[in-house]
C-alpha cells in the first residue's frame, strides 16, 4: 500500500544520485556482456567511454563550479567533521540500496510525487525540485531553512497466523536517530496506549488496521510537530490562496489595460506600446504554472489515497 511520508531534498539527492550510480554500473556490465561474444573492436573504448561516465556520478566529481569551500584551518577541520558524520549516519542506507538494488528482488525505494505518477520518466529532478512543498519550505535569505518533499513510501504486510504479522516500511534516509515522524514510533506508542486498557481485546487483524492507519495519517495530525515535518496541508492551502490572489491582480491588470486602450487619444504609436505591454503574458504564464503544479500534485495525493482505500476495503471484507 502507498503512503505519504517526508525527505530532506539534500538527502533525497544523495540516495537519487546512489541509484543512479548503481544503475549506470549495471548498464554497463550488461552492455559489456552482451559485446564480448562478437568481440567487436570498439568495446575497450565503449568501457572506457562508461568508465568516464561513471567518474562524472561520483561524490567526488558532482562538485559544482563555485561551489562553497572552507579556508581557514578551523573551517576545514569543522567542515570535513561534518562530512564524516554524513557518511557514518548514510552507510548503513547506501549499502542497503546498493547490495540490494539488483537482486531479483530487488528492494522497493521511496519515490517522489512524480517518480511515483509517472514511472515511466527516467529523470524528475526538474519537477521534484519545483515540488510545491519544496518550494515553500526552501528559503534563499535564512541559511537554516531546510527544503523538504512529499515522497511515497510503500507498505509490505503479510499475517501469517493469529499472533504474527511480517511487515516492513523504509525510514528516512541516514537517519539512525530516533524519528517523531517515524511510522514504527507511532505504531508503538499506539500499542502501548492499547496495551494499557486491560478490559479491550483485540485481534491480529486489528493491529493490522492500526498499522495502516498510522501509515495513512503522517501529514494529518493537527498538533505542531515536532520535527521538521512539513505541515502539507497548510502549505497546499496558502499555495491554492496565493495563486488565488494572483489570478485576481492578472485579472484587474488586464481590465486596467483594457480601459487605458479605450480611453487612450493619443499618438498611434502610444496604442501600439500600450497593446504590446498588454499582451504580456509572463505574470499569467507564471500563475498558471504554479496553478498546474497544485493540481498536478493533489491529483497524485488524491491517487494514493485511492489506492489506500481500496487497500483498506480489502483488507476488512476478509
Amino acid at each position: 500500500m502507498p503512503y505519504l511520508h517526508w525527505e530532506v531534498e539534500k538527502r533525497l539527492m544523495r540516495m537519487s544520485n546512489i541509484v543512479q550510480e548503481q544503475t549506470a554500473a549495471r548498464q554497463s556490465k550488461s552492455e559489456i556482456r552482451k559485446l564480448r561474444p562478437k568481440r567487436r573492436p570498439k568495446l575497450l573504448e565503449m568501457a572506457n567511454d562508461r568508465r568516464m561516465q561513471l567518474r562524472r556520478l561520483q561524490p567526488g566529481s558532482r562538485r559544482k563550479v563555485g561551489q562553497w569551500r572552507p579556508t581557514s584551518a578551523l573551517a576545514k577541520y569543522l567542515w570535513l567533521a561534518a562530512k564524516m558524520f554524513e557518511i557514518i549516519d548514510e552507510i548503513a542506507d547506501e549499502r542497503l540500496v546498493t547490495q540490494n538494488l539488483d537482486t531479483k528482488a530487488p528492494i522497493h525505494i521511496r519515490r517522489t510525487l512524480d517518480q511515483f505518477y509517472h514511472w515511466t520518466t527516467a529523470d524528475t529532478t526538474d519537477q521534484d525540485h519545483n515540488q510545491v512543498v519544496c518550494r515553500k519550505t526552501r528559503s534563499g535569505i535564512d541559511p537554516r531553512a531546510t527544503s523538504r518533499l512529499v515522497v511515497v513510501d510503500q507498505l509490505w504486510m503479510w499475517i501469517l497466523d493469529e499472533n504474527t504479522i511480517l511487515t516492513c516500511f523504509p525510514r528516512r534516509w541516514g537517519r539512525n536517530k530516533p524519528d517523531p515522524s517515524a511510522v514504527h514510533k507511532g505504531i508503538r506508542q499506539t500499542i502501548g496506549e492499547l496495551v494499557k486498557r486491560e478490559h479491550e481485546t483485540w485481534c491480529i487483524y486489528d493491529l493490522a488496521l492500526i498499522i495502516i492507519d498510522e501509515c495513512s495519517r503522517v501529514f494529518f495530525d493537527r498538533t505542531a510537530p515536532l520535527d521538521q515535518r512539513p505541515e502539507v496541508v497548510a502549505i497546499f492551502g496558502a499555495a491554492i490562496s496565493d495563486v488565488a490572489e494572483q489570478k485576481t491582480m492578472a485579472y484587474e491588470a488586464f481590465g486596467e489595460a483594457v480601459t487605458g486602450m479605450n480611453k487612450q487619444e493619443s499618438a498611434h504609436s502610444n496604442n501600439e506600446d500600450l497593446l504590446r505591454k498588454s499582451l504580456n503574458i509572463n505574470f499569467e504564464w507564471s500563475v498558471l504554472i504554479d496553478a498546474q503544479h497544485v493540481i498536478d500534485e493533489l491529483q497524485i495525493m488524491q491517487e494514493v489515497f485511492t489506492q489506500q482505500l481500496a487497500v483498506n476495503w480489502s483488507t476488512i471484507s476478509r
